[in-house]
């Protein structure tokens, strides 16, 4: 019998996952990584008129093998041309054994934490012992 597929929104991710739960997970993934226990291949991006979709993978082996895949529109006028945001998409993450869906979360948010994750372990693991001073460029979210 299968389990029920888990369904996580921005709001419910907001409120289940802390910032050390995505530092947790993203330091996990770079060391499974490291010792080829997790693997990506290139992503994929479609063209649209006014923008486009990109899809990326993964597969992890952790206490059990995961798989995920997640797919994001960016359509750039959206925020011009209405109230939607520029980019909207989903997570899903799957049983590495038997293939069941596990669960589909929102990328976004899963997104925006898992970069200040692997912000804040960079800084953790390759700044100097006795810098004083943190300087952080970039855009988005």
């Amino acid at each position: 019998m299968s389990q029920p597929t888990l369904i996580l929104t921005q709001s419910d991710l907001r409120l289940l996952v802390t910032r050390a739960d995505y530092l947790q997970a993203v330091e996990v993934g770079f060391k499974a990584r490291a010792e080829g226990r997790a693997s990506s291949p290139a992503p994929l991006h479609v063209e649209a008129d006014s923008g486009g979709l990109h899809g990326k993978a993964a597969l992890l082996q952790a206490d059990r093998t995961y798989l995920a895949v997640k797919a994001n529109s960016n359509f750039p006028d959206n925020a011009r041309n209405g109230d939607l945001p520029t980019i909207q998409g989903a997570l899903l993450l799957f049983d590495g054994a038997n293939g069941a869906l596990l669960a589909i979360m929102d990328s976004i948010e899963l997104t925006i934490m898992r970069t200040a994750a692997a912000t804040a372990l960079a800084a953790r693991f390759l700044a100097r012992e006795d810098a004083r001073t943190l300087m952080i460029c970039g855009c988005g979210a």
